[in-house]
């Protein structure tokens, strides 16, 4: 009693109880949750839907969340942050936040359903209520949002859910009651906000706004048994200026607000109530009338305008269709919501009521009592006149639904208690052709006779047993009169001839089974077989057997029909349908396309045309919708609201106009015209996000920009999913993609999980979507996961392994470069050592040889003055040159080993002086320049050695040789190296004929080859000499820079 009436009325329920007076209702098709589903106990209490589209259920025995599929559990447990009690008494969602639970313990319970936490708030027990049960009877949470408490006894508490704290106004019974008795059992806010208060003794009115209650006793009027009225209010229903009241065995009764007059609706004046029957339980509008809940009598429909209560205890199931079942026996709660209505039970749980699960609206014939055999109506046909809805009965003939009034008088029309009827069809508009087993009827619905048709001679063949009757498209009918065979009938001339005097060459092609007849509009008349291919017979006499499309074999055509667009539509049976598109032209020739593929079935059976364009099949075990222009194909099964029982078409000729109906057992179907658009998308949950067995995060489709992360040794990702469609989730179908991964959208499998294996690290954004039954897919729901890279790949790792990389290069560079140090120590030490070992020889020949050179030299002198002769004289004077020569040679060659002299601007200078000093004894003028970037570069022994003996060798053979009078020597140190040139200007020489030059020539190129050095020589006779060498050791660039110098090899 405490809910408000929905925002969006169900179709279904809308149709099913706009039904009027006289009605045979058929019971809806009902999806159940028990314990055999997981809830708690069948027995139930209260039920509330939170903000996520969860279904609440409160039983005797805990409380449970139902999300579709599943069920989760809540029960006491002894804990603070769990349930007070098991028997929960009453539910509300408070509109924001928390799901307000009443138990039988005295606590105001509130469930976080995001954080899944709960908090007790003790209930307040003043002086008043001491003596009742301190728990909560009820809840409600009126239009403004505020929050009502019935509690304990005469207690009625505003919440303040921020402070959680209560506001109390004790609420006396309206009539003296027994102390226990002195409870709330129900609240109702009606459309001016005003609280209407269920108590044992009738209702209590309470005014939000000043605080003030007013008992208002319920008197029935004269006439009832007002003694016997104990008025224990059990649902409210607000008529605006009037309440409907339901109540325990009493009835149901409608009460005026303004002064509380009492008028009883049902059941009749004359019932002396009794407490085992009319146990209403609880009420709710659905549309223009009133869903009742009884414990006795299951769901009942009232029509508030009348006071008339009918049940839904009828079937058009085979098993059945002749019982009568009441709807939900033990009903105790309803909750209307915008595409379901909730019914709880005191013994078989749940039941859910939706259009989703109830596509056709089922009427039931008439009883009939004396009739023990089961009756199908075999045809049904609307009216296109009237909208009068004729449903033809094997067993007791045609019946009219006169569906404008709104009436459910299925009226039969008089016959022979004998025939059996077997087909119908309309000759015009009101006029229909019944066949049957004894003969053709004519029925006038304007005139409500029935008679043989005048258009039938009587002794003619089409006069007795028809099976079925079709029109030829003019004033003809093609009557199929069973062993007879198919025969022609003119209306005109009442001439029935067989096929084979008509159409000789149809007969032969059609064989002795003929199927059905039917004639397009372009005056194509089809002939089906029951053995054979369809024959085609043109309007200008030529006909065709039909040759079957690849793969469509054998080629058997059960039935056809023709859209408003002129295509023709061929069903082969149990194979696949074939198209002929409209060409323009009446005489062919036919084109067959296979459609079977555009279908997500082969195995049909019917066909029917709808107006709108689109096709009914029938199947095996069903119904199946298909809109060729859009492609959208709608499945209809038992789980829809099919009865199991044959479904019967409409078989007229033209485009039928909807809503399809489908004869049954016992009564026909109406197939609502909105059950086969595409559903309405739900939308896509994701109630938890697993890393490998471990709850990463709940509801992440509620924060769609925050980022979960996921170590990566947890990045199996598994993600819940879940829609908010409550009644059939098992054709809801879930659709994702990875933003930037996947190019398209991928289909998940009929399950409600998505897992990752081993996503690789990165930042990734999910975007999920749903739909169900092949609809219009949903808004996209995003989540945004980040799978953590393992240590090893973490920027800080990196960066650490890149430091300590560093550092071990570091200090291998620095032990690499302590080992090469060592061994240049070692080298430097071992050349020094040689050195010094030179230097120490040098100077030890230097001091003996040279003193005994010197000696040699300074007596030869001496000897040449002495002698006389001249001869003699000469080879003395030879003999001193000799010896100053070699003092000199040696006096240079200690030079070069000699420490301190190792630079490139000291061998310039040495070169400079000991050039001089020798040439200018021979009388010869020197020119030396010397251009050098780095003086200080260092020279090795052997550098400076093949260097000055060089220049030595080149000056003496200019010396011996040249008959110079100028030399010039030109030293430049540049980028590709040292250049040493030394020219003279004297005689000169052919090269070509002096190769060998001494051993001067080829001691120097000896020493260039040591330097590693290109040595050229230009020279020409009367031109002079001119040595030009290029050492390379000055490319690698000097020490002190970091380059190591080139070393001879």
């Amino acid at each position: 009693m405490n809910r408000s009436s929905p925002a969006l009325l169900l179709t279904f329920l809308a149709a099913v109880l706009a039904v009027g007076a006289s009605a045979q209702l058929v019971a809806p098709n009902l999806r159940t949750v028990t314990m055999r589903d997981g809830l708690s106990s069948d027995h139930v209490q209260s039920m509330a839907v939170d903000g996520r589209g969860y279904l609440w259920i409160g039983t005797s025995d805990g409380l449970n969340r139902f999300d579709g599929r599943r069920v989760k559990v809540y029960r006491y447990e002894g804990r603070p942050d769990a349930l007070p009690g098991d028997k929960i008494t009453a539910l509300a969602w408070d509109g924001a936040r928390y799901l307000l639970i009443g138990t039988n313990a005295p606590y105001l319970t509130l469930l976080d359903p995001l954080a899944d936490t709960l908090h007790r708030v003790p209930l307040p027990i003043p002086a008043f209520s001491a003596h009742g049960e301190q728990r909560v009877t009820d809840l409600l949470v009126d239009g403004l949002g505020r929050i009502w408490v019935a509690h304990g006894a005469r207690c009625l508490s505003l919440f303040d859910v921020r402070t959680r704290s209560f506001t109390t106004v004790e609420i006396p019974p309206p009539a003296p009651t027994a102390r226990s008795r002195e409870v709330i059992s129900g609240m109702l806010e009606d459309a001016q906000g005003i609280l209407w208060l269920a108590t044992f003794r009738g209702l209590v009115r309470f005014d939000p706004a000043t605080r003030t209650a007013r008992s208002f006793p319920l008197n029935p009027v004269d006439g009832h048994p007002g003694h016997a009225y104990t008025f224990q209010v059990r649902g409210m229903v607000d008529e605006d200026s009037t309440l409907l009241v339901g109540t325990w065995s009493e009835g149901i009764f409608r009460v005026r607000k303004r002064d509380g007059e009492t008028r009883l609706l049902w059941p009749s004046a004359v019932h002396a109530p009794t407490f085992v029957d009319h146990m209403v339980q609880d009420m709710d509008r659905v549309g223009e009338h009133v869903l009742i809940a009884t414990i006795d009598q299951g769901v009942l429909r009232l029509d508030p305008r009348t006071g008339r209560v009918d049940h839904f205890d009828r079937s058009l199931d085979e098993a059945d269709c002749r019982k009568r079942e009441d709807l939900f026996v033990g009903a105790s709660r309803l909750l209307v919501m915008d595409v379901v209505v909730c019914i709880g039970s005191y013994t078989q749980g749940v039941a859910l009521l939706s259009a989703r699960n109830n596509i056709a609206q089922g009427f039931h014939l008439p009883d009939e009592p004396a009739a023990d055999l089961i009756d199908e109506v075999l045809a049904v046909h609307r009216d296109a006149g009237t909208g009068k809805v004729l449903a033809l009965s094997h067993r007791r003939g045609l019946f009219v639904h006169d569906a404008p009034g709104r009436r459910t008088d299925l009226i039969a029309l008089p016959h022979a208690p004998d025939r059996r009827y077997l087909d119908l069809l309309e000759l015009s508009t009101g006029r229909y052709l019944l066949s049957s087993m004894d003969g053709p009827l004519l029925a006038d619905l304007r005139t409500g006779v029935l008679e043989p048709p005048a258009f039938i001679a009587p002794r003619s063949v089409c006069a007795g047993a028809v099976w079925w009757a079709r029109g030829d498209g003019a004033h003809g009918l093609w009557c199929m009169t069973g062993a007879n065979g198919l025969h022609h009938l003119d209306t005109l001339t009442r001439e029935c001839r067989p096929i084979a005097d008509v159409f000789p060459a149809v007969a032969a092609l059609l064989g002795n089974w003929p199927l059905d007849v039917f004639t397009d509009r372009s005056g194509r008349a089809w002939f089906l077989s029951a053995t054979q291919a369809p024959v085609v017979c043109y309007p200008d006499g030529r006909v065709e057997r039909l040759a079957s499309p690849p793969g469509l074999e054998p080629f058997e055509v059960s039935d056809i029909a023709e859209t408003p667009d002129g295509r023709v539509w061929l069903v082969v049976k149990h194979t696949g349908l074939v198209r002929i598109d409209p060409d323009g032209s009446a005489n062919g020739p036919l084109v067959l396309h296979d459609a079977s593929s555009d279908l997500p079935t082969r195995n049909l059976l019917e066909v029917v045309a709808m107006a709108d364009g689109t096709l009914w099949f029938t199947r095996p075990s069903g119904l199946l919708h298909w809109d060729p222009a859009t492609g959208h194909a709608r499945m209809v099964s038992r789980a829809d609201g099919l009865p199991v029982s044959p479904l019967n078409l409409d078989e007229s000729e033209v485009p039928v106009r909807g809503p399809l109906l489908a004869g049954a057992w016992e009564g026909f179907l109406e197939l609502r015209g909105d059950a086969v658009l595409p559903t309405a998308p739900p939308r896509i949950q994701v109630p938890a996000v697993w890393a490998l067995d471990r709850l990463l995060s709940p509801h992440v489709d509620m924060m769609a920009d925050q980022v979960h992360a996921v170590p990566y040794d947890h990045a199996r990702i598994t993600l819940q999913l879940r829609s908010t469609n409550l009644v059939d989730p098992q054709r809801d179908e879930y659709a994702y993609r990875l933003v930037g991964v996947d190019s398209a959208w991928v289909l998940l499998p009929p399950e409600d999980r998505l897992t990752f294996n081993s996503l690789a690290p990165g930042t990734y954004r999910l975007e999920l979507k749903a739909r169900t039954n092949r609809g219009p897919w949903g808004e996209v729901t995003a989540v945004r996961l980040r799978v953590l890279p393992p240590f090893w790949a973490t920027w800080w790792f990196r960066s650490l392994m890149v430091v300590v990389a560093a550092a071990l290069i570091w200090i291998a560079f620095r032990i690499v470069l302590r080992i090469r140090l060592a061994r240049q120590r070692a080298v430097l030490e071992r050349e020094r050592a040689v050195l010094e070992e030179r230097i120490r020889i040098a100077q030890d020949l230097h001091d003996d040889l040279g003193s005994g050179l010197a000696s040699i030299g300074m007596e030869s002198d001496l000897a040449q003055l002495e002698l006389e002769d001249a001869r003699a004289r000469a080879l003395l004077e030879k003999v001193g040159d000799g010896a100053r020569q070699v003092s000199d040679n040696m006096r240079r060659i200690v030079w070069a080993l000699g420490s301190g002299q190792e630079t490139l601007g000291d061998l310039v200078a040495y070169v400079r002086g000991f050039a001089a000093e020798l040439l200018d004894q021979r009388g010869i003028d020197l020119r030396m320049t010397a251009e050098l970037t780095d003086p200080r570069h260092k020279l090795t022994v052997d550098e400076r050695r093949h260097l000055l003996l060089f220049t030595k060798e080149a000056l003496n053979n200019v010396i011996r040789h040249a008959d110079a009078r100028n030399v010039t020597i030109d030293i430049r140190q540049r980028e590709d190296g040292l250049s040493w040139v030394i020219a003279d200007d004297g005689r000169g020489f052919d090269p070509a004929v002096h190769t060998g030059m001494g051993t001067g020539s080829a001691s120097m190129q000896a020493r260039a080859r040591a330097l590693g050095a290109e040595l050229v020589i230009h020279a020409a006779p009367g031109r002079g000499c001119r040595l030009t060498m290029r050492v390379p050791f000055m490319v690698s660039g000097v020490l002190e820079h970091g380059r190591p110098a080139h070393r001879p090899a």
